[in-house]
Parts: structure tokens; C-alpha cells; sequence
């Protein structure tokens, strides 16, 4: 019967603990279960970023804020893992990730257009 008890006890404390973590983080960061989801975007278009492109120069360009689109035309055709700039935890399938859908997505910058 203690052991039971122990064991209710060690759930309901990490339960809320969950529930005081979800609570107090900010609204506008991304769900910590965000990265486990698929998105549910469409694939961008060589128009969209042509008119994204009109949005303003360099200067105005903060490469940082933007979000993950996928892209059927933009997935290379060699990926490689032995670059020596890539760092050893982005070596997807060398660490053991089986499928190589994660080549159709990239990063689009919210206000410019990062250059291929």
C-alpha cells in the first residue's frame, strides 16, 4: 500500500508541476509539443516568395524572426552529413532519424527572402 501511495504521489506532483510550467510561460513562445507536430501549412510557392521578396532590403531583414515552411522545390538532391560546419546533433541520419522528409523544409524569413 505505501509503495501505491508514493508512486500517486510522484504523478501528481509532476502533473502539476506541468500544469505551473504551462501557466507561467509566455503566450507568444511555441508550444513545447510544437516540435513533435506536423504543420499543417501548405508548401510555399516560388510566388509567395517573389512577393515576399518586395518587403524590403537587407537592411531591413531579420533573419532570425520567421518560421519553417515546407518546400517541394527546394529539397536538395545530395544531402550530406560529413560538412564540417554542420554540427554533430543536426546529423539527422546519422542519428538515427529513418526518413528524409525533413530535406523539404526550410527557413523563411517573415519580412525578406533568404538567398538559396
Amino acid at each position: 500500500m505505501h509503495a501505491r501511495h508514493v508512486f500517486v504521489s510522484s504523478v501528481f506532483l509532476f502533473l502539476l508541476a506541468l500544469c505551473i510550467v504551462a501557466l507561467l510561460r509566455p503566450r507568444d513562445s511555441p508550444s513545447p509539443l510544437s516540435f513533435f507536430q506536423q504543420s499543417r501549412q501548405a508548401p510555399v510557392s516560388s510566388k509567395d516568395i517573389t512577393e515576399h521578396d518586395s518587403w524590403g532590403g537587407a537592411s531591413n531583414c531579420d533573419y532570425s524572426d520567421g518560421r519553417w515552411v515546407r518546400d517541394d522545390a527546394a529539397v536538395t538532391t545530395a544531402y550530406r552529413e560529413d560538412c564540417p560546419f554542420l554540427d554533430p546533433g543536426f546529423r539527422c541520419m546519422q542519428n538515427g532519424r529513418s526518413d528524409s522528409s525533413f530535406r523539404y523544409w526550410r527557413w523563411q524569413p517573415h519580412r525578406c527572402h533568404l538567398p538559396k
